[in-house]
């Protein structure tokens, strides 16, 4: 083994025997203590002899080789590993280095092994002497820098990043986290040489002169300082970081170096020491001779005689830096996501006061006189309106929640009615879509609660009209249960689930971001802001509770969340009981669906009566007749009226037929709207109709009042007012367009300028209307569910390669930026319109490919005879009803029905529905036959007729008719209604 390098400080007493005359056994120590260093410590150390072959490695060093054991090293030479131009380049390093006798600090270097390995290394070589001060050969040490310089990459990146903008943020943020993970890595590696200082201190203070090569290679600071303040020994690390001198540093004491501010801090560090402490680590600030100040991380602990301090210490100016920029960029980052919502919420509001106008003055205008087309057309504009209403109502929310402007209204309301209420406003949608919609409301929910009761009704309006919009069949359930519950506080479990199309695993998370929605492609077939759910998460929070989903594609999803409220003055659920005289008895329940079964069979039971539970129109009738049979006979039935096979109105039927006087009470429970415009004049022997999903307290109610005897007046659901009618008038074009609003506008402009108008909701049905016929020019909208403009355009293209036709294709599309007229152009199409279309620019783009034709004239039916008889004959009315108070509620109740009802009308022949338009029509007829009005009445009979036999296209004309037969109706019942008074 070739001697080593002398200490830096030899003891200036060379008489001392200790020095002159080692014995055997320190010799044996201190062989030991670098055995022990060359084995243990992680950076890379070897000895060379003057021809550059190893003659003492360290394990690690062995290992980075790719040898098992350091011995497998010896004796070879660096180009037995590397690549020969690195090995020469080293070669001539130690070659000059032993030249010159000065040593190599700190240099950098890529290595790249012969087995393909690369990576960076901080290398120190210093000559390697003998006793008598000759050089022998070399000793270096190599710090693998691979990831410090991944490190410094990273964070150039990161502070480019920060200094671009805000969306970057993140990015940096996810750099940092990398950065953190190396800085673990470097604390891990303190650690390492923590232990090393902690064994270093146990052994004899003269140990430290067999550890001259390792300090001086070491790439961290390291120190021994005495108790008296003042640095007894430094490395060539120290002096490096802090620009000073060995002697500089060693002639002053060490808090001379330190921060003013940070001395205190350095001072308690020694003293804890002093004070037994086995090791110590601290921050503070050193004094760097260009006058700068620079961050130090410490770890220092006493020797065994706790006469000095060991010490490492580490710059980490850089980390601080790069910490307080990323705190000024979020900082930054989160003023202007301030700004933003600040600017969102004025301008919302600046624009809620003019639609406010809109919204009221086409009020107004539709309770005047107006023409047909008139009424539609303010019936557009208020849908309109409304739709753009909502989405600001959105976005002034969402900022009102960005900006921490949102605060809560709480007051005392009823829970049981407040759901009720709140999904009865969704009946009529979930009813067109032949979608079961129920609620249960666990008995130990309180009713009487303390809450923004807005708020939530907000929050499940959303989920369930999402629900509604994303389920093609099937039910969707409300659920309410208590989560948690105190003396004053309860926290409630909401459950919406559906049996939808889904959300799929990877999306789920981004359905409840700002702006997203499951589906953001052009062929998307469902509408949308993607607020309301982040909105909904946002209230729930202010809730002091949560929200969350659990989905799987094809099968549905539930959305749950929860809520904290106050407990009311009063609990009225649990006050509510029936009589003594009414408890205890049967009552069947009939509906197809189990759910509802369920649902109503546990709010039953609540009310102390025994629910029997029937699925079916012919299993009710079974049950009936085994009680009857058996002596017991059922006194009250719920029976659903839309139920397949055998429906309500014929369990009715069978009823009357069969039990006669002994028939039990029935209350149809229905979400198809006016029940009696759907039976007409035929009496089925009801009590009454509830809209369902039933309310707890109108079920209670009504129970309460039939069966004890009292007569309850027939009341159905409110439907929701529809658009004005949809004409469609025979000509030559095709309309590729999915959004309804903008078929009615485009089809009623093409109508007036008399063209014939065929419609596809997209791409693939235009495709399709197109192969079997012909038509002088198609307009075309670009985003269409199922497939867009560009692809339709791209298909139509394809199929009339070859032949000699070109249909002309016009790019209908509120894409009006720069650049999209030439992507429209590019994809195929011929021309090129922006909406909001207008005629003025629409009829010239037309008229530049299609002739014109003559419009063709009205060919309405004749109601000449309607005309002769009175709109609304007021001496029969009363007649047949006698009773005022009667005939003004029947007055309220057509003026509240005929509107939605009429929209259903509307909605089926804009669906092309024949069998819902006839459906319709016929319960308006049911309708107008009460009021001796033989106008309206024989134009709606006309058109149930003409809804019988499936032509549509004359439906459409005679649908016109009726609204305006419907609309003089209407007013001669208000002007009658003040009359009465």
């Amino acid at each position: 083994m070739p001697d080593v390098a002398k200490p830096a400080h030899a003891p200036a007493d060379r008489a001392n025997p200790a020095f002159c005359a080692p014995s055997l056994s320190s010799i044996e120590e201190h062989y030991k203590l670098l055995s022990c260093l060359l084995d243990y410590i992680p950076d890379r150390i070897y000895f060379k002899d003057k021809q550059g072959a190893f003659v003492l490695v360290s394990r690690s060093e062995a290992e980075y080789l790719g040898a098992a054991e350091p011995a497998e090293v010896i004796g070879k030479t660096d180009f037995d590993f590397f690549e020969h131009s690195l090995a020469q380049g080293a070669l001539e390093d130690e070659q000059e280095l032993m030249r010159r006798g000065k040593s190599i600090t700190g240099k950098e270097e890529k290595k790249r092994l012969l087995d393909g390995r690369t990576g960076w290394a901080l290398v120190t070589k210093i000559p390697l002497r003998d006793a008598d001060g000759g050089i022998i050969g070399t000793c270096g040490i190599s710090k693998d820098i691979t990831a410090l310089k991944e490190t410094e990459e990273a964070l150039y990146k990161a502070n480019t990043a920060l200094a671009s903008q805000k969306a970057l943020l993140e990015q940096s943020m996810a750099e940092l986290q990398q950065t953190k993970l190396e800085l673990q890595q470097q604390l891990a590696l303190r650690e390492r040489v923590e232990d090393e200082l902690v064994r270093a201190k146990r052994e004899a203070e003269e140990a430290s002169s067999g550890l001259g090569p390792f300090f001086q290679v070491a790439l961290d600071m390291l120190c021994i300082a005495g108790m008296d303040g003042y640095f007894k020994r430094i490395n060539p690390a120290f002096c490096t970081t802090l620009g000073y001198t060995e002697e500089e540093m060693l002639s002053q004491p060490f808090l001379a170096f330190v921060h003013p501010e940070d001395r205190d801090k350095t001072v308690a560090a020694v003293e804890q020491l002093e004070a037994g402490l086995n090791l110590v680590n601290f921050v503070n600030r050193y004094h760097h001779k260009d006058g700068s100040f620079l961050w130090i991380e410490w770890t220092a602990a006493p020797n065994a005689g706790n006469t000095a301090i060991y010490a490492a210490a580490r710059n980490i100016t850089l980390r601080i830096q790069t910490e307080d920029e990323l705190r000024l960029a979020r900082e930054a980052a989160e003023a202007a996501n301030q700004a933003k919502s600040t600017f969102l919420a004025n301008m919302s509001h600046e624009i809620r006061t003019p639609m406010n106008g809109v919204l009221g003055m086409t009020e107004l205008l539709l309770n005047t006189r107006m023409t047909v087309d008139q009424r539609g057309y303010l019936n557009l504009v208020r849908q309109s309106a409304d739709s753009l209403m909502t989405v600001l109502n959105d976005i002034l929310d969402f900022s009102k929640i960005e900006a921490g402007k949102l605060d809560l209204d709480s007051h005392e309301f009823d829970l049981r009615d407040a759901i009720g209420d709140t999904l009865q406003t969704l009946a009529i949608r979930s009813a067109e879509k032949d979608i079961e919609l129920a609620y249960l409301v666990k008995p130990d929910v309180p009713d009487c609660l303390i809450g923004d009761i807005s708020r939530l009704r907000q929050i499940i309006l959303n989920l369930v009209g999402n629900a509604i919009k994303f389920t093609p069949r099937g039910e969707i359930v409300v659920e309410l249960r208590v989560e948690s519950r105190t003396e004053d506080q309860v926290t409630l479990h909401v459950q919406v689930s559906d049996t939808g199309i889904g959300i799929a695993k990877d999306k789920q998370a981004r359905v409840f971001e700002s702006f997203t929605q499951a589906e953001s492609c052009t062929t998307r077939r469902f509408g949308g802001t993607g607020l309301g759910l982040t909105i909904s998460r946002q209230l729930v929070e202010l809730m002091k509770g949560r929200m969350w989903l659990e989905s799987e594609p094809g099968k549905g999803s539930v959305f749950h969340f929860t809520a904290q409220f106050e407990l009311g003055s009063q609990n009225a659920h649990e006050a509510r009981l029936l009589p003594e005289k009414l408890r205890d008895f049967q009552v069947l329940v009939v509906d197809d669906n189990a759910t509802n079964r369920t649902i109503l069979e546990e709010m039953l039971k609540t009310w102390e009566l025994r629910p029997v539970l029937a699925a079916s129109g012919p299993e009710a009738l079974e049950i009936l007749e085994q009680a009857q049979a058996d002596g017991r006979p059922i006194p009250l039935m719920l029976l659903d009226y839309m139920m397949p096979e055998m429906d309500g109105a014929e369990v009715c039927r069978q009823i009357q037929q069969r039990f006669s006087n002994s028939a039990p009470k029935i209350l149809i429970l229905s979400s198809c709207g006016n029940l009696n415009a759907e039976i007409g004049d035929e009496c089925l022997g009801y009590e009454r109709c509830l809209t369902k999903p039933v309310k707890h307290s109108d079920l209670f109610d009504t129970i309460s009042r039939v069966m004890g005897g009292l007569n309850a007046d027939d009341k159905t659901g409110i439907a929701q007012e529809m658009p004005g009618r949809q004409s469609v008038v025979p000509m030559n074009l095709l309309l590729a367009e999915d959004g309804r609003v903008n078929q009615l506008v485009a089809i009623k402009m093409l109508e007036d300028r008399g063209h014939q108008v065929t419609l596809a909701s997209n791409g693939r049905e235009a495709l399709a209307t197109l192969a079997s016929k012909s038509f002088d020019a198609i307009l075309m909208d670009i985003q269409m569910p199922e497939m867009n403009g560009f692809e339709a355009t791209v298909a139509i293209r394809q199929n009339e390669v070859g032949t000699d036709r070109h249909v002309i294709i016009i790019a209908m599309t509120a894409n009006a930026m720069k650049g999209d007229r030439e992507q429209c152009l590019a994809a195929g199409m011929d021309d090129y319109i922006a909406k909001p279309i207008h005629s003025t620019q629409l009829y010239p783009l037309l008229e530049k490919y299609a002739s014109l034709s003559e419009k063709p004239q009205s060919d309405l039916l004749p109601f000449g005879a309607c005309r002769e008889a009175p709109v609304f004959d007021a001496d029969t009315f009363s007649e047949n009803i006698g009773d005022v108070p009667l005939m003004q509620e029947l007055i309220r109740l057509f003026c509240e029905e005929s509107q939605p009802m009429l929209g259903n009308a509307c909605l089926a022949l804009h669906e092309l529905d024949a069998e819902a338009l006839h459906h319709a029509a016929h319960s308006l007829q049911g309708l107008v036959g009460n009021y001796a009005a033989t106008p309206a009445f024989n134009a709606v009979s006309a058109l149930t007729q003409c809804t019988r036999n499936g032509n549509l296209l004359q439906a459409g004309k005679l649908l016109a008719v009726v609204t305006e037969e419907i609309a003089h109706l209407r007013e001669a019942l208000l002007e009658y209604a003040k009359e009465l008074e």
